[in-house]
């Protein structure tokens, strides 16, 4: 009712209890009509804090208009390669990461998560919103650049532009080659 109420596409996250019992974390999309489009169910669970959640089976996009496919790696699957790189591969032309890194606390982790993400959206060539429940919040462009818009630590409301792309990178297109070459380097480095 919400989204069409207001006639737009919404991102909305939360716990989920899977068929098997387990808790889950996942993100639905929901159209402007206010039909859920698709979920995505984590799939990379952290190591720590994360042993009692199901696991996704795979990475999820979804339509959110016409010209809008959406990629929404959860928390840590924005650091890892599998989740941009699969998404993207499937269409989505905007990621968008939600993640929980006031778990953090006011350390240093939260600021390499999003540096980490900020390469990833250079890798895959797509513009990321960035929507951190401790922020910053913001969008990494293309091109890796941050902007922030909404405070670190401060409840907010924000909005933002994002240039939408279709196009596929080089790395994108020639991952394993590249993964492959570094890997030779770092051989003949040692």
């Amino acid at each position: 009712n919400h989204a069409r109420a207001r006639d737009q596409g919404l991102l909305f996250t939360s716990y989920t209890v899977e068929d098997d019992g387990w808790k889950g974390n996942a993100v639905a999309g929901i159209d402007a009509q206010g039909r859920i489009t698709g979920v995505h169910r984590k799939v990379d669970l952290a190591l720590e804090g994360e042993k009692m959640l199901a696991a996704g089976k795979d990475y999820e996009v979804f339509r959110l208009g016409d010209d809008l496919s959406v990629g929404v790696p959860i928390c840590l699957e924005s650091a890892l390669r599998g989740a941009p790189h699969a998404m993207t591969r499937r269409g989505a032309n905007l990621l968008v990461v939600s993640t929980s890194d006031i778990t953090f606390g006011s350390n240093v982790t939260g600021f390499e998560h999003l540096a980490t993400t900020q390469l990833r959206a250079i890798e895959v060539g797509r513009a990321i919103v960035w929507a951190s429940n401790g922020g910053p919040s913001g969008v990494i462009d293309r091109w890796g650049a941050f902007e922030p818009s909404a405070p670190f630590r401060e409840p907010f409301a924000a909005r933002m532009s994002v240039a939408l792309e279709s196009d596929a990178t080089f790395y994108l297109e020639h991952s394993n080659v590249v993964s492959l070459l570094a890997a030779f380097v770092l051989l003949g480095a040692s």
